[in-house]
């Protein structure tokens, strides 16, 4: 039945996340459950990481966190590497700075303080990124 085919890809999905180093499986706060809209909940955790990467490079860049030439650059590494079926160093980042970080948060308190200091880290991390592939 087509529920059962579903489910088989889901379950492929779920192997292929797990069995790389990278993307562990974790809880979503409820800010981060936020991130993602209603369009990618069938979105394999890989796309969902990468265009909460993308989204978070663009918010940077924005802000003016980074340059528009380091978030051309740092765009450039996470197209590349997605095309080779890897994840860019600056995913690695994002995954480890700011969504770990808001899954370890204890309260809301925390959850504030820590998301901010995870995205200055992640800010951080996106510069030296950019300025090492761009020599």
């Amino acid at each position: 039945n087509e529920d059962g085919g579903e489910e088989e890809v889901e379950e492929e999905e779920e192997e292929a996340i797990s069995s790389n180093p990278h993307m562990k499986k974790q809880k979503l706060s409820v800010t981060e459950s936020s991130m993602y809209n209603a369009s990618n909940i069938r979105k394999p955790k890989k796309d969902m990481l990468r265009q909460s990467c993308i989204s978070a490079l663009r918010r940077l860049s924005n802000q003016g966190g980074i340059s528009s030439k380091q978030k051309r650059v740092l765009l450039t590494d996470i197209i590349t590497c997605s095309a080779k079926g890897e994840y860019s160093m600056v995913e690695v980042a994002y995954e480890m700075l700011c969504l770990e970080s808001a899954t370890n948060a204890e309260s809301e308190y925390d959850e504030d303080e820590d998301a901010a200091l995870a995205e200055e880290e992640f800010a951080d991390q996106c510069r030296v990124f950019a300025d090492k592939m761009s020599d």
